[in-house]
This record gives structure tokens, sequence and C-alpha cells, in this order.
């Protein structure tokens, strides 16, 4: 299993990043721009540019196609926009994932403060 990581120029992409890495966790970084400081961690395995999660317009259909597809599996909470966007996925992802994540009603009562 891959870790997806968004929101690659924040703290807590790269603590995201930083603690799978160090478990031997594979670390996929995807960002908007293409020099974002988490691409260039040691442990990211591959950097793929993507929508901007704050067009969440553009970003959500992207991310159905990726996750569609097999190519996205898990993703890392690093943001509220993140959150959102797994939720819109989450029936999709792999069944042991979807187990590890709040139901997605608890999801949008936690995001919708």
């Amino acid at each position: 299993m891959r870790l997806a990581v968004f929101d690659a120029d924040s703290p807590p992409a790269l603590a995201f990043i930083r603690s799978a890495g160090q478990l031997g966790v594979a670390v996929d970084v995807y960002s908007d721009q293409h020099h974002p400081p988490a691409r260039y961690s040691r442990y990211v395995r591959r950097f793929s540019t993507a929508p901007s999660v704050d067009d969440l317009a553009t970003f959500l259909p992207w991310l159905k196609k990726h996750v569609e597809r097999g190519e996205i599996t898990c993703i890392a909470p690093t943001s509220d926009q993140i959150a959102f966007a797994i939720t819109e996925v989450q029936a999709l992802l792999p069944e042991t994932v979807q187990r590890a994540l709040p139901t997605v009603a608890a999801a949008h009562s936690m995001l919708m403060k």
C-alpha cells in the first residue's frame, strides 16, 4: 500500500511523510506546485502533479479517477480539504482503509464546524 500525501507545502504533510517513511511505508506526494518542500524528503518515492486541493470542483473528479484506477489507495488527512475529499471517495478505497476511517457522517460532523 502506498500513502498519498497532498498539501505538500504544509507542516502536517511533512510530518506524515517522515513518520510513514520511517516505518517503511511507500509515500507518494502530489501537489499543484512543481517544487513543494515535501517533494524533496528522502522518504518520498514518487512525486506527481495534481490539481489544487483548494479547487474542489477540479480536484475531486481527479482524485476519484485516480482512486478508481487503484493508483491512490490510502490518503493522509493533512488538512480539512483533504479530509473532506477522503469522504467523497471513501467508498472507493480498499476495505482495509475504509475500516480505519470514521463514517462519512462522523467526518462531516467534525469538519463542518
